[in-house]
C-alpha cells in the first residue's frame, strides 16, 4: 500500500510553510522501469525531440545560461539548454 511508505522528515516546522506563505508541490518518484521505458523510446527515435531543445551557451555565458533556465530572462521561453565550450 502506497500510504505505508510515508515516512516522518526529521526537524520540519511545517509552520514555516504559512508563515512564509510557500507554496509546496508533490510528486511521485518514478520506477527504475519507467526509466528504461523513456530511454528506449529516445533511442527508438520515434519522437523528434528536437524542438524541446531551445538554448545553447557557451561556458562565459553560464550566469545568463542560468537565469534564462530560470525565466528571468524577458521573451526568453526556455525548455533545454545545454552549456558548449565550443560556443565562445
Amino acid at each position: 500500500m502506497l500510504w505505508s511508505r510515508f515516512r516522518p522528515v526529521p526537524d520540519f516546522i511545517s509552520d514555516l510553510i504559512v508563515v512564509k506563505e510557500l507554496t509546496i508541490l508533490g510528486a511521485f518518484g518514478v520506477a527504475r522501469r519507467s526509466y528504461q521505458a523513456a530511454i528506449e523510446l529516445i533511442e527508438s527515435e520515434a519522437i523528434d525531440l528536437n524542438p524541446l531543445h531551445t538554448h545553447d551557451f557557451g561556458l562565459e555565458d553560464a550566469e545568463t545560461a542560468i537565469q534564462t533556465l530560470a525565466g528571468e530572462i524577458p521573451g526568453e521561453n526556455c525548455i533545454h539548454a545545454c552549456m558548449r565550450p565550443s560556443l565562445g
